[in-house]
């Protein structure tokens, strides 16, 4: 890759994060993001990885010695541990008591995410880079996967989402770069990534089977292939021994990660129920919170007969996690906007679309462009408002959905729900910054165990943290006014300098 090529790709990752950052919403608000965030506690207060007491309510994630364990995979902790030390200095050296004793750390650690989904969609774009040699067309294709899908929304959250798509991506990347590049990069690279997704999140290693495959239709005889298996296979040893390890000293059993025991996965579940929940449902749907996707979904069948190993690598990385999700019982994954379990595997989506776009088979720029619009305006209302208070507000009012609510139920949808919050809440906010109409209620201080009841209490503020810094009395609105100022002028020079550059870019 050249030297523009290279400034166009950081300049876009600074654009991308600094419009995640404007957009953040600082707080962690679901039970996985605080038992993450309690792990990373642990480890930099006490070098443990036991939670400090029962979070999740679950019996199967005692551990032998008797103390409750995480059953998430332990690279998310251990890749927030950086994040929470510098919130932690943070809060020490500017005195500041927002809300919660640890609301600093918590808004460190929630930026951390922020970061792990803009480095995807700077992979995202020099893998593009790499499959069609252009910087402009890779550029595209990241701006798009940044904010036409669901990665925005997700990028707020505390889900280990974001993590899990840069480390897949990243073994995605790899596994082409490994057999298509003109300096073909070590294979071992290919385990290391996916070796990283299995501490991230224990299912991810079953992406081997279309990466395998890809190594196999790429090699030129039997042997070669067996020689790059074995080398990705090797890759991944390291973190499979590390995740054996910690399995055996939590629960006794190198493949227990705390889901033995567990029923909420519900595993074996009607896979034809999951199925229609993840594509067709108002809960989850793919084609719904990621319209683009259809389009997708159609270059992916064209490739197959085009490029079939390209369609294995994307299409098959894509069928092969729907296929295990669909087998879950809770296979909406609970509080989050979308389909969150699909996340990771969304840039590869993207990519489909940018490989078949060599052969120009792609639709007109007008259709393109009104898709790529539509997927925004979806998009919107997950980043607006946090869709873990709406749905807590809605179900204290009118009771938790059904099951066949999530299935067929639009009014209790998360698009249903965020776009009516977002359309209530945003003049009284805006007033709110403006200095005008009524004040907001006063933030009244918790246990620190209570973190559902301190959060909820901003169900009625859109989901930026500036907007918390007003609603808890921290900043005026002049002050926060000012700040915004002074963010959109950050961007307006970072998009200035990516508009510079791109008038170079082939």
């Amino acid at each position: 890759m050249d030297s523009h090529a290279r400034r166009v790709g950081a300049t876009l990752f600074a654009l991308v994060l600094s419009i995640y950052i404007f957009t953040a919403g600082g707080s962690l608000t679901t039970t996985d993001a605080v038992v993450a965030f309690e792990v990373t506690r642990q480890l930099v207060d006490h070098q443990s990885v036991a939670l400090p007491r029962e979070l999740l309510g679950n019996e199967a994630h005692r551990g032998k010695d008797g103390r409750f364990y995480s059953p998430f995979g332990i690279a998310q902790s251990v890749f927030n541990v950086p994040f929470f030390v510098l919130g932690r200095g943070a809060a020490r050296v500017t005195g500041l008591s927002i809300g919660r004793a640890d609301a600093i750390e918590k808004a460190a650690v929630a930026l951390g995410n922020t970061v792990a989904m803009a480095a995807g969609v700077w992979v995202c774009f020099l893998f593009a880079r790499r499959i069609t040699g252009s910087t402009r067309t890779a550029a595209a294709c990241a701006l798009a996967t940044a904010f036409a899908t669901p990665l925005w929304p997700h990028s707020k959250f505390g889900f280990n989402a974001p993590l899990s798509l840069l480390f897949v991506t990243l073994a995605a990347y790899c596994t082409w770069s490994a057999t298509r590049s003109e300096d073909p990069v070590n294979p071992a690279w290919i385990g290391w990534w996916v070796g990283l997704g299995l501490l991230t999140r224990h299912e991810l290693p079953i992406l081997v089977i279309p990466i395998a495959i890809w190594l196999y239709l790429e090699s030129s005889n039997v042997v070669q292939f067996a020689r790059r298996l074995a080398t990705a296979l090797a890759g991944i040893a390291p973190a499979a021994a590390a995740w054996c390890a910690l399995n055996i000293y939590r629960f006794g059993n190198a493949l227990d990660t705390g889901y033995l025991r567990d029923r909420v996965p519900q595993f074996g579940s009607s896979i034809v129920t999951g199925l229609y929940g993840l594509l067709l449902s108002p809960t989850s749907s793919l084609f719904v919170y990621c319209p683009i996707a259809i389009v997708a979904l159609a270059a992916i069948l064209v490739l197959a007969a085009r490029d079939r190993a390209a369609a294995v690598l994307f299409g098959g990385s894509v069928l092969i996690l729907l296929l295990f999700y669909a087998q879950l019982g809770n296979w909406m994954g609970g509080r989050s906007y979308g389909p969150r379990y699909l996340v990771p595997v969304i840039p590869f989506l993207m990519l489909a679309l940018v490989t078949l776009n060599r052969w120009h088979l792609v639709s007109s720029r007008w259709e393109a462009t009104a898709m790529l619009l539509i997927s925004l305006a979806v998009q919107v209302p997950g980043v607006v408002v946090d869709y873990a208070k709406v749905s807590v507000a809605h179900a204290r009012a009118h009771g938790a959905p059904t099951p066949d609510d999530r299935l067929f139920n639009w009014r209790v949808s998360p698009l249903t729900l965020n776009t009516a919050a977002a359309l209530e809440l945003t003049p009284r906010n805006v007033g709110w910054l403006l200095g005008r109409g009524d004040a907001p209620r006063p933030v009244r201080a918790v246990s620190d165990r209570a973190q559902s009841d301190f959060s909820q209490q901003f169900a009625d503020t859109l989901d930026f943290w500036w907007m918390y810094l007003l609603r808890m009395g921290v900043a005026s609105p002049a002050t926060v006014r000012l700040l915004l100022i002074c963010l959109l002028a950050g961007i307006g020079a970072l998009g200035l300098r990516y508009r510079r550059l791109m008038a170079f870019a082939k």
